[in-house]
């Protein structure tokens, strides 16, 4: 028989034996399993058990150890020993609940315990000593009988955990983690000074340690259980609760009974602004009182993981209460070494110090994109470019902040836009700009006279149709990144202080995501503060003054293109880096752009580029590419090869819209007999 088998056999003939002199004889004649139980006594059982009785902390065997820890856990005394073994009398025999039931009249309770031990019973107050252990490790509840009546039970938790399990059970298997600390855990590239702190206050007696602000705090608290060699269970708050910090009173005494059974800290993470704001003082309450001092009261080390910096426990001297703060952003050089530690870790080829300037990133959001890229089959550097692109959407969570603007994942190229020479050297600067800038204000420290400011910033002027917006996209298809193109129309509010916000929302999400920020029409946003004459003047120069503001403390890339430069506020022109002039296009560049267009995949015959691009010299290229575009949907309706005629046709409807220009037969030339 085993060490536990032996006390529930011992604890049936207690219970026989009081029932004896208290004139009841073979009570357990109608109970064969109870019958069995004892009937198994043999000496050297009993001996064994004897033997472990007497080790004290020195036990031999590991049930009377662990079984022992339990009576620690409750408060030890001949009660809760009674308990504890008449529970798992119960737990083993179902019979044992009948035979209680039809001698004592109540199933397993303290007053049973009492009972058996002679004792008389205890007063309310000596009743409430019992109550918290019982509830923690039995599950009892504070709202139901009295503590002193209500029946506790084994469940297959404690049982497992008695006999030699140390695997979690039921709920707390579901939703928690437990972290060995002599598990593999890869190096920490950054925040070695947090780990430090942590556990040495850990490791000197401290009681909780709140660790705030975003990325990689469970990596951190893994590596300070390591440090001061203490398994850890980790528990996800919005995981468990599913609605909030009230509904974590089911699984609280679970988590604690399972941290004690492990002899384990515990690590609450999921703790969001969402519920540690201002207007949510009452959860903050529960979740103090309810969940962590609980957790403290126990002894166990604890660790928190919040959005908020605000102290989440009050109620504690402040030696015993510790709050690490994570930066808010990681530097170059820290995230340089995040990606060339997580590139060396998952075998991948990735350039750290590009990885470093394109991701504004946390050590925990580079993780997951490496993680990511790692099952995506690529063919060359673009397709990376790519696929990192997306990745650093999906695993920051930024994809839901799209509605105030759109992702295009340009493939676009610089030589796809036809430009005059001095032009297209500026827009090279802006992309050469956006490669090497780690560079300039990193390694070679100009960022030191540069606090502000450190953004590539173009501003794209001149009539529509000239090319700003494919510039744009061919600014992001050089540098492989995604356009942000903003939509103006759900960023400008009527209600006041609403743009800043969606601003604000447009910067944020710019900064982490690594996209090009694109403003087309960005007079209607960026325009001249004027006199203050009423309330409307002045709010709207206030969102003048913070985009100003804004813009100085972007360090990613903006691009704006406007009509009309001369709409534009002075302010902004003395920060912005870059301005590039767009002009219609001369005859040469009409003739380039005419002669792009017509492939060798488009079935034509022949066509007079020459005459196209001298003829209609007031064409912009986005006419041309509108006039192409029709002329071949006309062509292959027709069931034709593209030809002259079926230009000068579309030239004809473009002419006739009456906007731009006006049309006669003579504007046609020497092919106005096609029309």
């Amino acid at each position: 028989m085993s060490y536990l088998e032996t006390n529930v056999s011992l604890m049936i003939l207690r219970c026989d034996a009081y029932l004896r002199q208290n004139g009841f004889e073979e009570t357990l004649t109608d109970y064969p399993q109870l019958l069995d139980a004892v009937a198994g006594d043999d000496k050297e059982a009993l001996k064994e058990w004897a033997l472990q009785e007497k080790s004290g902390p020195k036990y031999t065997d590991e049930q009377a150890a662990r079984y022992f820890y339990l009576l620690d856990l409750l408060g030890e005394g001949s009660v809760i020993r009674s308990v504890v073994d008449l529970a798992l009398a119960s737990f083993y025999y179902a019979e044992f609940d009948e035979y209680l039931m039809k001698y004592f009249g109540s199933r397993v309770c303290l007053k049973l315990a009492f009972l058996l031990e002679g004792q008389k019973f205890p007063d309310e107050r000596e009743v409430m000593g019992y109550t918290y252990p019982l509830v923690t490790i039995f599950k009892l509840s504070m709202l139901g009988a009295p503590v002193l009546f209500q029946e506790i039970k084994m469940d297959d938790r404690i049982v497992s955990f008695l006999s030699g399990s140390d695997l979690p059970i039921g709920r707390i298997d579901t939703y928690c983690e437990l972290f060995q600390h002599d598990d593999s855990l890869h190096d920490a590239y950054i925040n070695q000074k947090l780990i430090d702190k942590g556990a040495a206050f850990l490791g000197n007696g401290g009681k909780a340690l709140q660790l705030s602000g975003a990325g990689g705090r469970r990596f951190i608290a893994k590596h300070i259980a390591k440090r001061i060699e203490t398994d850890f269970v980790f528990i996800d708050l919005m995981d468990i609760t599913g609605k909030g910090i009230e509904h974590f009173e089911h699984i609280k005494n679970e988590l604690v009974r399972e941290a004690l059974f492990q002899s384990a800290g515990i690590c609450i993470y999921g703790i969001t602004d969402g519920i540690t704001g201002n207007d949510n003082e009452y959860k903050l309450e529960i979740l103090e009182r309810d969940i962590l001092l609980n957790i403290i009261k126990w002894g166990i080390p604890l660790i928190i993981c919040s959005d908020t910096k605000r102290p989440l426990i009050t109620r504690l001297e402040n030696k015993e209460c510790l709050i690490l703060e994570l930066p808010e952003t990681i530097s170059f050089d820290e995230r340089k070494k995040v990606w060339e530690g997580f590139s060396v870790l998952y075998g991948l080829d990735i350039d750290p110090n590009e990885a470093a300037m394109r991701y504004r990133l946390s050590a925990s959001e580079v993780m997951n994109m490496i993680r990511g890229l790692g099952s995506i089959e690529m063919t060359d550097v673009k397709d990376k470019n790519t696929a990192l692109s997306k990745l650093s959407l999906s695993t920051t969570g930024l994809a839901k902040s799209l509605e105030l603007g759109r992702i295009i994942y340009s493939g676009t190229l610089l030589d796809d836009v036809k430009l005059k020479p001095e032009l297209k050297c500026i827009i090279e600067n802006i992309i050469d700009s956006a490669k090497v800038d780690y560079r300039v204000f990193d390694e070679w420290g100009l960022k030191d006279n540069y606090r502000y400011g450190c953004a590539v910033s173009a501003l794209l002027c001149g009539p529509p149709g000239t090319g700003k917006t494919m510039s744009a996209n061919a600014i992001a298809g050089e540098l492989g990144i995604p356009l942000y193109q903003v939509n103006l129309s759900n960023v400008v509010d009527k209600y006041v202080g609403e743009t800043e916000k969606n601003l604000e929302r447009v910067f944020a999400f710019a900064e982490k995501a690594n996209v090009v920020l694109f403003f087309d029409e960005a007079d209607s946003l960026f325009g001249k503060r004027s006199e203050v004459k009423d309330s409307q003047d002045k709010y709207a120069n206030n969102e003048i003054s913070y985009l100003l503001q804004r813009i100085e403390a972007y360090s990613g890339i903006v691009v704006m293109a406007t009509n009309i430069k001369g709409n534009i506020d002075p302010a902004f022109m003395r920060r912005i880096r870059y301005v590039a002039h767009f002009d219609n296009p001369d005859s040469e560049m009409r003739r380039q752009i005419w002669e792009s267009l017509i492939t060798d995949r488009i079935p034509h015959e022949d066509i007079d580029v020459e005459y196209l691009a001298e003829q209609f010299d007031d064409f912009t290229g986005s006419i041309i590419k509108t006039v192409f575009l029709n002329a071949c949907s006309l062509a292959a309706a027709s069931g034709e090869k593209l030809a002259m005629k079926h230009l000068l046709r579309t030239i004809k409807m473009e002419l006739s819209k009456g906007n731009s220009f006006s049309f006669t037969i003579d504007t046609l030339g020497k092919y106005s007999h096609l029309i």
